[in-house]
């Protein structure tokens, strides 16, 4: 289990390395939690 989030934090580093991230402020996020939905457009693709 430790290994798998260890590699999950090295993905994110990487993605957040070459600039693929989203942006919200937590107003936003709060938004996206009630309304249940991703903050970005693309997740349907994930």
């Amino acid at each position: 289990m430790q290994a798998e989030l260890e590699e999950e934090l090295r993905q994110a580093e990487r993605d957040f390395v070459r600039g693929d991230f989203v942006d919200v402020t937590v107003e936003e996020l709060d938004r996206c939690i009630a309304a249940g939905a991703w903050p970005w457009s693309d997740a349907s693709s994930e």
